[in-house]
């Protein structure tokens, strides 16, 4: 009888010990999992970014929208402009009229 009873405790104990090791190792590899999605994610939000930004960057130039750009950065590095009215004027020559109500989306 006593050697039943101490069966069954040594049993219960190694049950429990090996149950704990099983949590303790499940909890470790939840925490992994935890750390590489979230680096995933980040990783994965920087190459939508970056693929949102050329998309619309692609559009731009399809649609012809990037053209004034180039021509007014090309002013201003030639002509270096130093003043508000200086500005005003490069934008009045691409032909930026301010006075023009934006188109509706």
């Amino acid at each position: 009888m006593q050697e039943t009873l101490l069966n069954l405790i040594i049993w219960f104990t190694g049950a429990v010990v090996v149950l704990l090791a099983l949590v303790v190792a499940l909890g470790l590899l939840a925490w992994a999992i935890r750390h590489l999605a979230g680096r995933c994610a980040k990783g994965l939000a920087s190459i939508v970014r970056f693929e949102t930004a050329r998309y619309w960057v692609q559009r731009m130039e399809r649609e012809g929208l990037t053209i004034a750009q180039k021509e007014y950065r090309r002013m201003v590095r030639e002509r270096q402009p130093k003043t508000p009215e200086d500005f005003e004027r490069l934008g009045a020559e691409v032909g930026w009229d301010k006075e023009q109500p934006e188109k509706g989306v």
